[in-house]
């Protein structure tokens, strides 16, 4: 069959330029290569940058970008979720007018998840729900406590596991759980996040960039770039850079932001560091420049049993550049880091055994440089994103053909 149109909806979605998530921008550029049509659909109102978006592309890479107007706020609270409701009903609205022969919706949010359901079953095609995150068990493992929310985003979500045609997973233990939910094993794939391999990188640039960020050459950079949430447990590095010795030659960096960022900069400011720093978010297309100039990864998320499902993307991107990785998530992701040969896992919210691994990866450059190469050559095999969107593509292909018949 030729290559079909697709609309793909992801509130969050950005683009290279901007702060925020860019994979299903990656994955729609690459199946466009591949010959595919995609209308991207995210939300004008930047969640990272807290603002709207100056001007932007209604194209880009050959990508349809489709960019939905939604209400402003600037924390957690009822105006986000206005901003939530309004977007999905307004890429409903636009996806009315848009050819398709599939809708694939990410979550969370749960709410656009259904407008794209019932966007597919208007037009009579194929819904794939693509989960990302375990909603609402993600915001109930920080705290949340709301009854009628999360009564009511638990019925989405068994609504959506019951209704829809395919699902994407990007774990396999997000796999096991849908299949707990009664989702049949048949309708499942599991893709995960992946990163894209950065182009050479030479020694003159990583100079330029750690001489921007002033990371002397003796210096050993471990950086943690991501999202600044209570979910992310960033305390932990703060506290790990206390326990340090004072000759270490390990400097932290901390790129990103989010809602804990205040908190975590008001905690520095209290008891100043010399061998950590909180800098400001760079655009995703900056990441891989900013990882290739350090000489550690670090991921953090708290100890709790929705975080032992997850692989963050960072993970990828860690390795995609070569990076040896201290990984301070349980379960899927730790065991993978492990499996890889990339890296050590730590305990969640161990400052102690954060301090530890640090110490120990500091002190031996070869032995940091073979975690690193373990690391990329398993994104090369098997993470690099222009593959995954091809199996994507693929996917698409067998669901939409089984729609037709």
């Amino acid at each position: 069959m030729n290559k079909p149109h697709f609309i793909l909806i992801n509130h969050y979605a950005s683009i290279p330029r901007w702060p925020g998530p860019t994979r299903n921008f990656d994955f729609a550029a690459s199946l466009v290569k591949l010959g595919w049509t995609v209308n991207l659909m995210s939300c004008r109102f930047n969640h990272y940058l807290r603002g709207y978006l100056p001007s932007p592309p209604s194209e880009e890479a050959g990508v349809k970008l489709k960019w939905v107007w939604s209400t402003p706020y600037q924390g957690n609270s009822l105006l986000r979720e206005l901003n939530i409701l309004l977007f999905s009903f307004c890429s409903f609205w636009r996806g009315l007018f848009l050819p398709a022969q599939a809708v694939v919706t990410v979550t969370p949010p749960l709410e656009s998840a259904f407008s794209g359901w019932l966007l597919a079953r208007v037009k009579r095609i194929p819904f794939i729900l693509d989960v990302e995150d375990l909603w609402p068990d993600s915001i109930i493992a920080m705290g949340f406590r709301n009854r009628w929310v999360i009564g009511w985003l638990r019925f989405l979500e068994h609504f959506l596991y019951r209704h829809g045609d395919h699902f994407l997973t990007v774990s396999v233990q997000m796999q096991e759980y849908l299949q707990k939910q009664g989702v049949p094993d048949a309708k499942i794939s599991m893709i995960p996040l992946g990163a894209n391999l950065p182009p050479e990188f030479s020694p003159i640039k990583r100079a330029e960039i750690r001489k921007r960020y002033g990371w002397p050459e003796h210096q050993v950079v471990a950086v943690y770039v991501g999202a600044h949430g209570p979910a992310n447990a960033l305390e932990t590095l703060i506290r790990a850079a206390q326990k340090m010795p004072k000759q270490s030659p390990v400097q932290i960096a901390l790129f990103g932001d989010g809602s804990d960022k205040p908190r975590l900069l008001r905690i520095l400011s209290e008891c100043p560091l010399g061998n950590i720093k909180m800098e400001d978010p760079v655009p995703p297309e900056m990441v891989p420049q900013i990882l290739q100039a350090a000489d550690i990864g670090i991921a953090s998320l708290k100890d709790t049993d929705t975080f032992k499902t997850v692989r963050p993307n960072k993970l990828y991107e860690y390795m995609a550049v070569g990076l040896p990785v201290i990984c301070c998530i349980s379960g899927e992701a730790g065991r993978l880091i492990t499996e890889v040969g990339s890296g050590v896992q730590v305990t969640p919210e161990d400052d102690a055994g954060l301090a530890q691994a640090l110490q120990q990866f500091c002190q031996d450059d070869e032995y940091r440089k073979e975690l690193g190469r373990k690391g990329y050559h398993y994104v090369r095999t098997f993470g690099d994103r222009a593959q995954l969107a091809a199996q994507m593509g693929d996917i698409l292909i067998k669901v939409i053909a089984e729609n037709e018949k």
